[in-house]
């Protein structure tokens, strides 16, 4: 890349691109990336617009909203998508957010929870909150949206942060793989899952990597911006 020359970072994604609200959202990995590069010299200016509990759906919103003549974009979305829950065909979205629609997410909850029990599960429908062809043609929909604005828009896919959960972190992994399938030209995928686990055998403690079940640390979205630093770095340096 050209000496001092403004590396421009745009993250779209769920809550560990956010960063978890009670946690600090400064702690998040985009965050973190954009720290780091400045630290190698690399000026960077971050556009963040990772959103908790949002899905694909309301990122192909989110992008539709904050189209960014970007150079690279962190893109990331999974952990609600993957989740399997009882009538999935009803959805209210995260964003935009107003009150109405914060009350009927919470009529909904409330309405899935009686809905959970042994008598009903003969009739009830469930299934994945964004179904897989949903899932891969929306984030298709997002990266196309950015590279009309930068054809050469360099995209950074990253997988799911694993649970604590071993069910959910299998659907996460089947939701991993379709990302993965994604990888065109200027693309490149960060296996966050397997970097975590890399990092637990190698001695690191689940409780040191994680606030709670789901949400990245500090240290952890700290891990994650290392490896997607070393990503770009390697891209730009081979420019």
């Amino acid at each position: 890349m050209t000496d001092n020359k403004k590396l421009e970072l745009l993250a779209i994604g769920d809550c560990n691109t956010a960063g978890a609200i009670e946690y600090g959202t400064h702690f998040n990995a985009p965050k973190q990336l954009c720290e780091k590069l400045q630290r190698q010299d690399i000026p960077c200016q971050l556009h963040n617009y990772g959103t908790t509990m949002s899905t694909c759906r309301e990122g192909l919103r989110m992008s539709d909203d904050h189209k960014q003549a970007a150079d690279w974009m962190l893109l990331n979305f999974g952990l609600v998508d993957a989740w399997i829950t009882s009538i999935p065909q009803v959805y209210i979205s995260y964003y935009p957010d107003n009150r109405l629609k914060k009350f009927a997410r919470k009529l909904l909850k409330s309405l899935k929870k009686r809905l959970r029990g042994p008598a009903q599960k003969g009739w009830v429908s469930s299934g994945f909150v964004i179904e897989p062809d949903e899932y891969k043609s929306s984030m298709l929909a997002i990266i196309h949206q950015q590279r009309q604005q930068n054809p050469n828009l360099k995209v950074l896919l990253w997988g799911s942060a694993p649970t604590d959960d071993e069910e959910r972190n299998s659907w996460l992994a089947r939701y991993d793989g379709y990302l993965q399938e994604l990888v065109g030209d200027n693309d490149f995928f960060l296996d966050t899952a397997g970097l975590i686990k890399e990092a637990i055998a190698d001695g690191a403690e689940r409780d040191e990597l994680y606030d709670d079940s789901v949400h990245l640390s500090a240290q952890g979205a700290s891990l994650v911006a290392n490896a997607m630093l070393d990503i770009i770095l390697a891209s730009e340096r081979s420019a």
